[in-house]
């Protein structure tokens, strides 16, 4: 059985918003956090940026294993350290 021309369109459409949406928020949500020199993708720890995260998660697993980039919600702010928590 043959899936019609557009719904085939339909999905492509959809998985190339779906994989530009991810990239786009990658690029402009990346720290590198100085205690331990690593780039995370930071999601805001709300109702939305935790629905991104669980969201995006398998394409932020993919990019984990390609590029090391990992991906946490919530900022590095939050957690208690000895060290200053300072982003370059």
């Amino acid at each position: 059985m043959r899936l019609p021309r557009r719904t085939l369109i339909l999905i492509l459409v959809a998985a190339l918003t779906y994989v530009g949406g991810y990239i786009g928020f990658r690029e402009t949500q990346t720290r590198t956090w100085i205690r331990d020199r690593q780039q995370y993708v930071i999601y805001p720890d709300n109702l939305p940026g935790e629905a991104l995260y669980w969201a995006w998660r398998p394409l932020g697993l993919i990019d984990q294993l390609l590029t090391g980039r990992n991906s946490r919600v919530g900022n590095h702010l939050r957690i208690k350290s000895s060290e200053p928590p300072i982003h370059i």
